[in-house]
């Protein structure tokens, strides 16, 4: 819509600057100078809106990476441990101390199979703002493969969701201009903790998840 009055006025512009030009007498002067007037603002209008666009799409793509960094701290607290609070130190902290042979039972992967949920379809739906960034054109690209974690016989091990979480929270620091550090306190890694039952007592905040109620049932 906005590009069709711009249009309307640049033709009407055209037209008043040609008769103008067409004629050569003094007494069209007043179209001359409404035509280049018309152009001029036109062209000044275009400049802020473009200003504007790239402005909003840049708000919409840091808005993006921090809710995408909050749901990945999310699942690394799930799976790893340590505070609960946001804290990207510590997320990557966590991710460098992560181990290959830490479980991953299915609400952990559960967690990090919609985050490549979301990474595909925000790649898909949010073109304009993912063109505005690279860096979270990049990091979605390193988040997609999650989606695909229950794809027939798919398979990501815990050591490939250690490297594609620790690639995408660098793209995203990027995008939202954070620079971090990973925590590798002796506190942290005192409360890391990746135990199945550790991992659904976060996940869930009781004990009715169905490991506790099989040993529950057990007992």
């Amino acid at each position: 819509m906005r590009l069709l009055i711009a249009g309307c006025f640049l033709l009407f512009a055209g037209i008043a600057i040609g008769i103008s030009l067409s004629n050569g007498s003094t007494s069209d002067d007043f179209l001359l100078n409404l035509g280049t007037e018309i152009v001029g603002i036109v062209l000044t209008v275009a400049v802020v809106d473009f200003l504007f666009e790239r402005r909003k799409n840049k708000e919409s793509a840091k808005a993006i990476a921090w809710e995408i960094m909050h749901e990945l701290d999310h699942a690394i607290w799930v799976w790893q441990g340590g505070a609960r609070e946001f804290d990207i130190d510590e997320m990557a902290g966590l991710l460098s101390l992560s181990e290959p042979t830490d479980p991953l039972p299915q609400f952990t992967q559960n967690l990090f199979l919609r985050i490549g949920s979301r990474a595909d379809n925000t790649f898909r739906t949010k073109r304009e703002v993912i063109n505005i960034s690279s860096s979270l054109s990049q990091s979605l690209n390193v988040l997609k493969p999650l989606s695909k974690m229950r794809d027939g016989t798919a398979v990501i091990s815990a050591e490939q969701i250690t490297k594609i979480s620790s690639d995408a929270l660098e793209h995203l620091a990027d995008v939202v201009g954070v620079k971090y550090r990973p925590d590798l306190n002796d506190e942290l890694a005192k409360h890391r903790d990746t135990q199945i039952l550790s991992q659904e007592w976060r996940h869930y905040g009781n004990d009715e998840g169905v490991y506790n109620k099989a040993i529950k049932a057990d007992a």
